[in-house]
């Protein structure tokens, strides 16, 4: 069969810690600012509107626990996406590792219609227009099918002229533009 291009890639903990910030980014960030960080900013402007109303009618311990209350509020937003991060990247390499992929080194090939991938004897196909996004972090590009996602590191390219044909092919076949995405993502 006749592939465009050929890439060697490896799974390993830095490629999972970068799906797992891209993931945040894309997805669950957006998520969280919509559903839950209104009900905690909410919950902390309603705790410093009922003591700034009722000045002077709380005892000093009252006080300085719905302050605590509130810092403890307005904190959880940015520890929530930093365990979040962290709690993606420890459950995809356990499911790795329990399967006896970890690391993993996994051999793609793009074709006209479809990629293959191939770890050890085992090869599945995906059709590009399956493809629901296209991602960079730093020197990380990730090709998203729903929850799941192909990594690769620029590193995998033979030169930097090569990855920007491959991210041109991408878009095209694929239909998706790349994003690209807020930080450097982990180093190789």
């Amino acid at each position: 069969m006749n592939y465009d291009f050929a890439l060697n890639t490896r799974y390993d903990k830095s490629a999972y810690e970068a799906l797992a910030e891209a993931s945040w980014q894309l997805f669950r960030k957006p998520r969280m600012q919509t559903q839950t960080y209104p009900i905690l900013i909410a919950l902390a402007a309603l705790t410093l509107f009922v003591l700034i109303r009722g000045r002077g009618r709380y005892s000093p311990p009252v006080l300085i626990g719905a302050g605590l209350f509130v810092v403890l509020l307005l904190a959880s937003i940015p520890l929530s996406g930093r365990s979040a991060k962290a709690k993606m990247c420890r459950t995809a390499v356990k499911a790795a590792t329990s399967r006896g992929e970890f690391p993993v080194d996994i051999q793609f090939s793009f074709g006209r219609e479809s990629i293959r991938s191939k770890v050890g004897e085992q090869v599945s196909m995906v059709k590009y227009e399956q493809a629901t996004g296209f991602a960079a972090l730093g020197e990380w590009r990730f090709l998203f099918f729903g929850q799941a996602a192909y990594i690769f590191h620029t590193s995998a390219f033979a030169s930097p002229e090569e990855s920007v044909r491959f991210r041109t092919y991408i878009e095209e076949k694929s239909g998706t533009a790349l994003v690209t995405l807020k930080g450097t993502g982990p180093q190789r």
